[in-house]
């Protein structure tokens, strides 16, 4: 058996000098413990600039009711996205787990990873929405590192993996933080893609995360679940494409375009109905449905579609439409050049939408209705919209440029074509 390392520490690696090309990362690539490498041809993408935002949300400041700031289009920052290198690890330790409790920088069940002797990295990190966390329960804070609390046993991988990290159990989430790592398959030699394995941290992923993975070019028999420690042999580790309600990079959405199906011209309008969601339920939802219906929209529920159908529904659409929620991730499957509105709370929309119409280059527009209050049950946060903008909305849909009626509704014209 393996020993764990008895401390961890911040490590230090810097990237070598010769950034790697598609399919230029060998088995040749591996050399000691932590090697970290550039990756050429992953550019930025800019993104809606928050006070772009704020100059159509001028009315003052409005109650949060607890809304996390990241909620609040109004007190959204800027951060710089971070181009994702490519590491690669011997005899690495991988703790498996499914990430949850987050709670100033920590989270609870495992996900991490440490080199050999114990070293951070900035991709040992879990993610989940958007935060980059350490585990709780494996390492303990003291001094200026920390005391490693393993398992009392391991499980001992020999060959090549790819870490692929937190894929999540949750269908928003597993689209935008559980591919984010898949962009790396281009870059393997053809040697390392006919044999490598895939490493999840979770212990199992739900059927629509694997479909996503497969369609990215992960084959589905080479998925391996990692255990609650592992030591890997020799583990490629790609740095996260995006960054959940901050930034995105072109690396993500190549990957949603392999996983996007291919179709004729997108011809259809469709509202994607949350009506059989019970968290965030909106109190007006179907007289908006029936608004759509009669400006000529079709109105579904795309939680009573298996996947191969909504991902055709995405490929085949114009225009998509709905609340707020993770139904409108399905933009990321979308054609480019998609016309989309979302519906939202005043205190509840996160960046996300606009990276995706900036990353795919849709033109997105947002009408903002009530605020939510966070301090409530999930179930209970009822919020509501007036409809009179929304149709006024619909009635000048091809219209190019910000529209504003009634409540606040912004354009946020996509900026990479």
């Amino acid at each position: 058996m393996r020993q764990a390392p008895a401390r961890a520490y911040q490590a230090q690696v810097d990237a070598g000098p010769v950034p790697i090309g598609r399919g230029g990362l060998s088995a040749d690539h591996f050399h000691g413990e932590a090697v970290r490498y550039r990756v050429d041809g992953i550019r930025e993408v800019p993104s809606p600039v928050p006070s772009d935002v704020v100059r159509v949300l001028d009315d003052g400041p409005i109650d949060r009711c607890g809304a996390h700031r990241l909620s609040v289009p109004d007190l959204w920052e800027d951060e710089a996205p971070r181009l994702p290198s490519l590491w690669c690890l011997e005899d690495a330790h991988v703790f498996g787990g499914s990430i949850r409790e987050l709670a100033w920088g920590r989270h609870q069940s495992g996900q991490l990873l440490l080199t050999s002797s114990g070293g951070i990295l900035p991709c040992s990190r879990g993610v989940l929405d958007g935060h980059w966390t350490l585990s709780a329960d494996l390492l303990c804070a003291e001094g200026s590192g920390w005391i490693v609390n393993a398992p009392p046993s391991s499980r001992c991988l020999d060959g090549t993996y790819v870490l692929l990290g937190s894929v999540h159990t949750h269908f928003g989430h597993s689209i935008l933080e559980g591919l984010t790592r898949a962009w790396v398959l281009p870059y393997l030699s053809a040697e390392l893609r006919a044999s490598v394995r895939f490493l999840t941290y979770e212990p199992r992923i739900d059927a629509y995360a694997r479909e996503f993975l497969v369609r990215a070019g992960v084959p589905s028999e080479r998925i391996v679940h990692a255990s609650a420690w592992d030591v890997v042999e020799r583990l490629i580790v790609p740095g996260v494409a995006m960054r959940s309600h901050r930034w995105i990079t072109s690396a993500q959405s190549e990957v949603w375009r392999r996983v996007a199906l291919n179709s004729g011209p997108p011809e259809r309008r469709v509202f994607l109905s949350r009506s059989g969601v019970k968290n965030r339920p909106m109190s007006d939802e179907q007289q908006l449905e029936q608004a759509f219906r009669s400006a000529g929209w079709e109105v579904v529920r795309p939680d009573r579609l298996a996947i191969e159908e909504q991902l055709k529904l995405a490929a085949g659409a114009k225009s998509l439409a709905g609340c707020v929620g993770s139904q409108m991730y399905l933009a990321c499957f979308q054609p480019p050049g998609g016309s989309n509105i979302v519906l939202a709370p005043r205190n509840f929309f996160l960046r996300d939408d606009t990276l995706i119409a900036s990353a795919l280059g849709h033109d997105l527009r947002i009408v903002f209705g009530g605020t939510i209050d966070f301090r409530l049950p999930k179930a209970e946060r009822v919020w509501s919209i007036d409809a009179e903008p929304v149709e006024e909305l619909l009635r000048s849909h091809q219209v190019q440029g910000p529209l504003v009626a009634g409540d606040q509704v912004l354009s946020a014209q996509a900026d990479d074509r």
